[in-house]
């Protein structure tokens, strides 16, 4: 009589246990499915594609040098043309033009293209946005080109950017950005970041993260003219993926364009030659994951930055 009590005392508990094991169960899977958990992940690499058989040789940019005065060729400005939104489409907070009327001496305005071998005394860094200009060949040395510097992971958040270490492709070293700077010393360095951050940082974090870099860019390499690229759009199906918005984007750029006016570097409006009238990343300038480019968008990118020269 005594074990019948003891099981009927025992069963509500097993049954509550049960069902208090089902509830949490229910919850961590409807936790993963939803991801409500508010912290963007990091964008990562996509999959290395099938290799080029034509590789380009590897050309050596040109140093800076103390008393150097690089010839600057007078280039004719053109008319910039706008792009016709949609009337639901995410905009930008500031259009080129306003860009321009704003910060006249920060924002590069449309001109002819600029000289040959302009784009060759580039360095670019930046997150898994930025490598693909390597893997897929688009500089003049192709895949072999050592002026595309980016973490090994390919993330690189905006809450690391002086402590993250890029690799050197010359020699497969690990160096922190104004490491890397120091030693190599760049005429040019375009900076491409913030796709990594722009969810989670305030604009307080995300400016001051970005400021704390350029300045130790600037120590390192006094010489070397520093550009920010605007972040690079996103395609409507990569929507809210990872928390980041066209939204988020836009907002983030006028932060980069604004905080390069008071650093006294060049911002470049790249962003405006890659969307199309929905506001998103034009779905040919995808390499099919909604967020990386395609040669085709790198094609674009660097007509872009051609035509958009900055002065020496």
């Amino acid at each position: 009589m005594n074990r019948k009590r003891r099981k009927l005392r025992l069963a509500p508990i097993i049954a509550s246990v049960f069902v208090l094991t089902v509830v949490i169960v229910a919850i961590i899977i409807l936790a993963k499915v939803f991801d409500f958990n508010n912290e963007q992940k990091d964008v990562l690499l996509p999959p290395e594609p099938e290799q080029n058989d034509e590789v380009h040789l590897p050309t050596d940019p040109p140093e800076i040098k103390d008393d150097e005065v690089i010839d600057t060729p007078t280039v004719e400005k053109k008319e910039e043309q706008e792009i016709q939104f949609n009337e639901t489409a995410p905009k930008p907070v500031y259009t080129q033009e306003e860009l321009l009327e704003l910060f006249p001496e920060t924002v590069r305005p449309l001109t002819e293209s600029a000289w040959e071998d302009y784009v060759d005394g580039m360095y670019f860094i930046g997150d898994s946005t930025t490598h693909g200009m390597k893997y897929y060949g688009v500089l003049s040395e192709g895949k072999e080109t050592t002026r595309v510097l980016t973490p090994r992971s390919g993330t690189l958040a905006m809450w690391n950017l002086l402590s993250e270490k890029v690799v050197l492709p010359e020699d497969d070293s690990e160096l922190t950005i104004p490491e890397a700077m120091e030693r190599i010393k760049p005429i040019t360095l375009v900076l491409t970041l913030g796709v990594n951050g722009v969810s989670s940082c305030t604009k307080e974090q995300f400016v001051g993260y970005y400021k704390d870099l350029i300045a130790e860019i600037k120590e390192a390499s006094p010489l070397t003219k520093i550009i920010l690229q605007s972040i690079y759009p996103v395609c409507t199906d990569y929507q809210y993926v990872n928390s980041i918005s066209m939204e988020k984007i836009n907002r983030a750029n006028a932060w980069i364009a604004e905080m390069a006016h008071e650093e006294g570097v060049y911002y470049l409006n790249t962003i405006s030659a890659l969307v199309d009238e929905t506001g998103y990343l034009n779905p040919d300038f995808s390499n099919g994951d909604g967020i990386h480019i395609s040669p085709k968008g790198f094609e674009v990118i660097l007509e872009y930055i051609n035509t958009h020269p900055i002065e020496y």
